[in-house]
Formats: structure tokens, sequence, C-alpha cells
């Protein structure tokens, strides 16, 4: 009997909105961090783990979908084929929806159908290190538990929360039962159906929150606090400095000795 598979959707679809930076005209996912762009560290990071799958996780690698901008399908190529050049012919490229939601519809639409017990996780590219521990553990909870159908990393919360409106505090949250939303999420492929024949709704900003709407229970993994978001220019300050700290196994240093 053949294993199931995981499935990798990367959204790289931003045209950086949010995001200014000295390099003009290029969405996020272009800006150079440490001498390669912001996304060719998701490319390699997800790429090599996906090759790499450890029998005791349970899953086979299924596809690798990066999910872009009609307008930039040939640079996506370029840092496809710069970045994971043995694998570059493998890689799904598809054109991302006007939301989001709609975005993660389309690259797991592009994922051929295979066993409803696969797993699919959607991550974005503006998170450039995602540690492999967590992939893992992440995709070890389907295989301990056939039931479950949609998790997430998050991180916890170390600072006061409160809630306002206009302005004016209205209550405070109790942080313990809060916690901030990361990437990758993952769900298994016996919703696929469901995620892309349900109609898209403003609610439906990630997939916990689809989730939350369905009903559908989810598991939280926590996320190594590494697994920062680039949002804004000011970011990259903040995550150039991680690069070495991160980059243990010099996983992206042997990459760029390789080009």
């Amino acid at each position: 009997m053949c294993k199931p598979s995981v499935s990798v959707v990367l959204l790289a679809g931003g045209i950086g909105q949010r995001f200014s930076s000295k390099q003009d005209g290029q969405p996020k996912q272009f800006t150079q961090i440490g001498g390669r762009s912001l996304i060719s560290y998701s490319l390699i990071r997800l790429s090599r783990w996906l090759t790499d799958l450890s029998d005791s996780i349970g899953y086979t690698a299924g596809s690798f979908v990066v999910v872009t901008h009609s307008d930039f399908q040939n640079e996506i190529q370029s840092e496809i084929q710069r970045s994971v050049p043995d694998v570059a012919d493998q890689l799904i490229i598809t054109n991302g929806g006007a939301t989001r939601h709609l975005s993660c519809v389309h690259g797991v639409q592009s994922i051929p159908v295979h066993d409803r017990d696969d797993v699919y996780l959607i991550h974005d590219a503006a998170r450039p290190f995602v540690d492999v521990a967590d992939l893992d553990q992440l995709v070890s909870l389907f295989a301990a538990d056939y039931s479950l159908e949609v998790s997430s990393l998050v991180s916890s919360i170390h600072e006061t929360l409160v809630e306002a409106e206009s302005g004016i505090l209205t209550k405070g949250l109790d942080r313990s039962k809060v916690y901030s939303v990361k990437t990758p999420q993952a769900m298994r492929a016996s919703l696929r159906d469901r995620f892309l024949t349900e109609p898209d709704r403003p609610e439906y900003t990630d997939l916990l929150r689809w989730a939350e709407v369905q009903q559908i229970p989810a598991r939280l993994v926590l996320s190594s606090e590494l697994n920062m978001k680039v949002t804004t220019a000011r970011d990259i300050a903040m995550i150039e400095p991680i690069l070495e700290q991160f980059d243990e196994k010099n996983i992206f240093t042997d990459c760029n000795n390789k080009q």
C-alpha cells in the first residue's frame, strides 16, 4: 500500500502594497537578503525538506506549487532555476487569485489528486526561516491522528493584549489563550473538494479562519521564534542578522556555492 504524500503550496503572489524598498518596482519576494531573494530561502528549505522526507514521518514527497502574480511568472521561474536547479522542472507555477484565500485555492487545485489522506502545506514566501523540525512536527500530527484535518504553526504571546474600539479600551485578553498565527498551515486532502468549492468570504484570511467558519477542528503547533514574517522594508534589517544564526547546517551557503 502506498504511503500518502505531502505537497507544498508556496504563496508568492503579493505585489508589495505594504512593502517599500529601494528595489523599486519589485514585490518583496524578490528583495535581496543575505545575497539572495526572499523567496529563495523558502524554495530551498521546503524543496530540500520534501526531498529528504524521513520514513518516520509517514509520508512521501508530493508536489511543490508556487503561486504567483501573472505579471511575475518569468521572475518566479528565474528564481526557481537559480535556487533549486536540481528540481526546478518538477515545481508547478500557477497564478494567484484576488484574495489570499483564492490564491490558496488555486494552489491546492494545482496539486494532482492522489490520496484523501495526503497533506497540503500552505506557506508564505514572506517567512524565509521556517524550521525543518517544525515542518516534521506539523506533518507528524496527521500521521498520528487520521481524524485531524487542519493544523497550523503558531507562537505564544508574551505581551499584554487588549481589545479596543475607536481607540478606547474595551477589555483585556487572556494571553495564555491567544496565539500569533504562523505558516505553514496544513490541511488533509479529504477537505479538498470542500476547500475548492466553498465561495470566498472576507473572513477567510487564512486556513484557520476558514476552518473556524466551516466548524472544522484545528490543532495548533508551537513554532520556532525565528519563523518571522517580512511585511515592511524595516523587517529586513531585523531578519538579516538571523540568517547566520538560523543556517546552522549551511544549506543556504552550500546553495550559493553551487551556483
